[in-house]
């Protein structure tokens, strides 16, 4: 359901974002923790946005993901069991299952300490989008764990990562690969 929810907020905006001065052409989906599980997973199963006639290869220009979880089966946790319902349906919230040739241009930002999700699913989804020839930059920042990379989108706090001059320049230009990025994981500026 909350994917459902995700894609009718996404439909919402397309449709009325020129109403506040918005560009429905210049539309970028991005969240932090399970934010970023949503907007990965909405970006690569095209089925979410189709059903609103939409497609996120045509109608968005680029996905940011922090700290998400994207490759995260099988899970140990009793609580997420119920959250992601039967074993034979969670491989559905895997948004790696999806990865095609064509997804939209992404940024996955997350830190070396990272405490709640596993920066391997950054690196694994990086991976898999390379392999199918998408666009991909991905960021490991060290020293930073979860809470602290989105803490660091506050300008008090923007020493401890330089997150958000990263997404600043990926909205700026998202199909530009920044191989600093890509090549050492180490967070350093492109």
């Amino acid at each position: 359901a909350f994917m459902h929810d995700a894609a009718a907020a996404f439909a919402w905006t397309h449709a009325n974002i020129a109403m506040f001065g918005g560009n429905p052409g210049r539309l970028f989906l991005m969240g932090h923790s399970a934010g970023g599980q949503i907007a990965t997973l909405l970006a690569l199963d095209r089925s979410y946005l189709r059903s609103h006639d939409l497609s996120p290869q045509r109608d968005s220009s680029g996905v940011i993901g922090l700290a998400g979880p994207y490759d995260f089966l099988p899970l140990h946790s009793e609580e997420l069991k119920i959250i992601f319902g039967p074993e034979a349906e969670r491989p559905r919230s895997q948004p790696i299952n999806y990865v095609t040739p064509g997804a939209p241009p992404m940024l996955l930002l997350a830190g070396r300490a990272e405490d709640t999700v596993d920066p391997g699913n950054t690196l694994r989804l990086a991976a898999r989008l390379r392999a199918a020839g998408d666009h991909v930059q991905d960021v490991l920042y060290p020293n930073i764990g979860h809470k602290a990379l989105i803490a660091a989108f506050a300008r008090p706090l923007g020493f401890l990562a330089p997150a958000r001059e990263a997404v600043v320049r990926f909205v700026e230009h998202p199909r530009r690969v920044e191989h600093a990025c890509r090549a050492g994981h180490d967070g350093a500026p492109g």
